[in-house]
């Protein structure tokens, strides 16, 4: 290291211990995970990065006492000859974790000290961004000095690495672009959709990424944040922590490729000449990985997202924004100089807590704050005492310090990649474009206050449709891209939000059934015959309203934002249609205004609401009309035959083969109805909503002593926000028909809902006369839809037209 530079260090860490912030040893003869005594008294610590609490539960501190007892304090042995007996099992939950093939390390530095010099040799090159971990600098640097070329790219101007690779990658083998899945200062994520484009650059482009601060506290078995918006494929290496959120001790290396894990393995200096993981923190992963791949992983996660939610919204309330307004429990707030950092720090250690100083060479000189990380062992109480003092302290010192208005916007310009945060540039009425590729960069609290209940498009939901919809391998009607748009005004207040899909639909989606069914008879030997790539606001696994639009303010200027976001897309995915879905029809200013944009108006089928504001179900059913009490009394009847039980996050679990069995009823149901012509749902739709708070499965059955079968008859799949219960699908056995299934799942829907004190029970689309009869009040829609390509229309309506004079299309 350069002498200078060690002398800047030096000078701004020894001024930080002078203050009584850094350096410090905590006197506690326990620790609890929040609290820790410093210069004789207690006080709160908002500075662990042990995301999910993991540190004290019984399981790892168990796994702890089981290994060491069994296996002793070390195994002192290189892996190179032998490995302790627990590496085997640990590595093997840890591949099923990730999806992968893992490799443990004794720490993520040794992972990339052990990583990067083999997986980048003298014929390579890695290009780093410069605020990628200072681990990752070391690996890199070990491979410098085996005849690697090593290139930096600044952190602001991320979109520079597109040039960069591309020249590189002319010159060499492989490519590796490195850089972080969180960034563990600022908090911001890994820009997505820039991956996608450094990847297309050329196809000897990789990615190395090190998510150790996302590991754990998201995605499916917590497997991190990275992989949770980014798919694990051969072009990506995966380096994360076992120690933060995991909340045990060591590194894991990811690999898609199973051979590309032996030959780190094998031939990685660290796993040849430094010792292992030693036994008892072994045990420790154990525990930590099984925790991990059982349900219980998801009631921690909520847990500390309460709290990440409770940050994120005292934070706006406040008007102290953070640098990266994200699912990240790492939170920056901006003061500057050190000197500046250090008095804040100190301000609140005074008051009890005690906060990190990010101060150079963390970060640039002038781009100095507080680092806030929250736990799940926090309350809520002691979030707001912290965001409370914070928003006290931080303008008190400034003033102080002489800090002007609009220096700190000056210093920190820039300072993440605009794809991180993706917002465009002000217009001229003073709006601002939040764009993300996955919902994971959505503050959750903003997006479900304006979304949340709309449609099926909360949090929640769309983290499932990801995971769902998300796989790099999947046919390509699952094979779906999302891109998330938020606007704000000049105050920071959301105007206008949606999420458009990128994804292969049918062209006779809408299309009369016997037009349908005509089309579909071409698709048994030409299955992708009539379909066209689409940009959709929403997606074909919701209904309802996706546009949130606020008619107060300059609305038409926010949804041409919209509307121009939808051409970026189209262009860049190919796709020649943009549809605006489940609109109010009756709007003329939207229907003049979608006119003049280009758009055509296409009335769709009716969507059905019923206001759950009976106090029970004998109310309700006597507010009904005499026709429609007639007409439910049968199935009344029938309805007392059958029973309900209720499946998700958080309630009973159901077997692969129910499961399997459910789905089967679904595609039953689905072979029947083609008024609304969708692609099939992949396999995996039913498990993960089974794994997503946002959703419950009703299944019903006949009871046996009422000659019912064994097996579930119907079932459906509602989703929950607030007071709104909105069911999405449904499958029926066709064997039971007669015995009125239909009818039965539905007031079994509206007990659920009721059952739930849900004030609102969206029925949607189709089945109009049944849930007519429940009271449901009919609402008509429509979609705009704008189309850059009319061959595939004039084919559907030389289809319409064959059916309509009863002669074969084809």
């Amino acid at each position: 290291m350069d002498s200078k530079l060690i002398g800047m260090i030096k000078d701004v860490v020894d001024a930080g211990k002078r203050r009584g912030l850094l350096h410090l040893d905590s006197k506690d003869e326990e620790l609890d995970g929040r609290s820790i005594t410093l210069d004789g008294r207690p006080v709160t610590s908002f500075s662990s990065c042990s995301y999910l609490g993991l540190e004290f539960h019984p399981a790892l501190v168990d796994g702890v006492a089981e290994a060491v007892t069994r296996y002793g304090t070390q195994f002192s042995c290189s892996r190179a000859y032998v490995s302790n007996p627990l590496y085997a099992e640990v590595e093997a939950l840890l591949s099923e974790l990730f999806g992968g093939y893992a490799l443990v390390t004794p720490t993520t530095t040794l992972g990339h000290l052990t990583a990067l010099p083999v997986l980048a040799d003298e014929r390579d090159a890695i290009v780093l961004d410069h605020q990628v971990h200072h681990s990752v600098h070391l690996g890199a640097n070990q491979a410098r000095a085996g005849g690697t070329r090593v290139e930096l790219v600044r952190h602001d101007h991320l979109d520079q690495a597109c040039d960069t690779i591309r020249q590189l990658a002319n010159r060499h083998r492989t490519v590796w672009f490195g850089l972080d899945g969180v960034y563990s200062m600022f908090g911001d994520m890994a820009p997505t959709q820039l991956l996608e484009e450094i990847l297309a650059v050329a196809p000897n482009v990789r990615l190395y990424v090190d998510d150790a601060h996302g590991m754990s506290w998201t995605g499916r078995h917590g497997r991190g944040s990275f992989l949770s918006r980014f798919p694990l494929n051969d072009r990506v290496v995966i380096a994360t922590s076992l120690n933060k959120g995991f909340g045990a001790g060591g590194g894991c290396l990811v690999f898609s490729d199973p051979e590309e894990r032996d030959l780190v393995r094998t031939t990685g200096g660290p796993l040849i000449f430094s010792g292992p993981m030693q036994p008892p923190m072994m045990g420790a992963v154990r525990a930590a990985a099984l925790i991990h791949l059982s349900p219980e992983i998801i009631g921690l996660q909520a847990a500390l997202r309460a709290g990440v939610d409770r940050v994120n919204t005292r934070l706006c309330d406040t008007g102290l924004p953070p640098m990266a307004v994200n699912e990240s429990p790492i939170f920056f707030l901006q003061c500057g100089l050190p000197r500046v950092v250090y008095e804040v720090a100190k301000r609140m250690l005074d008051d009890g807590l005690y906060v990190n100083c990010s101060v150079f060479p963390s970060v640039p000189m002038k781009r100095g704050g507080i680092r806030l990380s929250v736990t799940a062992a926090h309350t809520l109480a002691e979030i707001d005492q912290a965001i409370d003092r914070l928003a006290f302290h931080i303008p008190a010192v400034l003033r102080d310090f002489g800090v002007a208005d609009g220096q700190l916007a000056d210093d920190f310009a820039n300072a993440i990649p605009r794809e991180a945060v993706a917002d465009t540039p002000p217009e001229g009425n003073g709006l601002r474009m939040q764009s993300a590729t996955s919902i994971h960069q959505i503050d959750r609290a903003t997006w479900d206050a304006v979304l949340g209940a709309a449609a099926h498009c909360s949090w929640d939901a769309m983290a499932a449709a990801e995971a769902i919809y998300g796989g790099e391998n999947a046919a390509p009607e699952h094979r779906w891209r999302f891109r998330y748009l938020v606007i704000r005004d000049r105050s920071g207040q959301v105007v206008a939000a949606t999420f458009l899909t990128a994804l292969l639909a049918k062209d006779d989606m809408l299309s009369a059934e016997d037009v349908s069914r005509e089309i579909e008879e071409r698709r048994t030997t030409d299955p992708y015959y009539l379909t066209s790539k689409v940009i959709m606001a929403g997606s074909t696994l919701s209904e309802g309203n996706h546009i949130y639009l606020d008619r107060t303010g300059p609305w038409r200027d926010a949804l041409r934002m919209i509307v121009a976001a939808a051409e970026e897309e189209a262009e860049r995915c190919e796709a020649s249609t943009i549809m605006l879905r489940d609109l109010p029809d009756g709007d003329t200013e939207m229907d003049a205004f979608m006119l003049d944009e280009g758009f055509a108006k296409v009335p769709i089928l009716d969507t059905h609401t019923l206001t759950l504001d009976g106090a029970d179900e004998k109310t309700w059913y006597a507010g009904l009309d005499k026709k429609k009490r007639n007409q439910l009394r049968p199935a009344l009847e029938h309805v007392d035959d059958t029973e309900v039980s209720f499946h998700g996050s958080g309630l009973a679990p159901l077997t692969t083969e129910e499961t399997v069995h459910l789905h089967d009823l679904f595609e039953q149901l689905a072979a029947r109805k083609l008024r609304i012509n969708v692609f099939r749902v992949p396999p995996s739709l039913l498990p993960e909503m089974l794994r997503n708070p946002a959703w419950e499965l009703g299944v019903v059955r006949i009871r046996t002593d009422a000659a019912g079968p064994q097996q579930p008859v119907a079932f459906w799949a509602a989703h929950k926000h607030g007071h709104t219960y909105a069911p999405l699908l449904c499958g029926l056995d066709d064997a039971w028909r007669h015995r009125d299934i239909y009818r039965s799942m539905l007031l079994q829907i509206v007990r659920r809902a009721r059952a739930l004190s849900m004030r609102k029970l969206r029925l949607g689309m189709d089945g109009e006369i049944e849930k007519r009869r429940l009271g449901a009040r009919t609402e008509r829609i429509c979609l705009y839809v704008r189309t850059s390509d009319d061959y595939h229309g004039a084919l559907l309506n030389d289809t319409v037209a064959a059916v309509a004079t009863g002669r074969k299309s084809h």
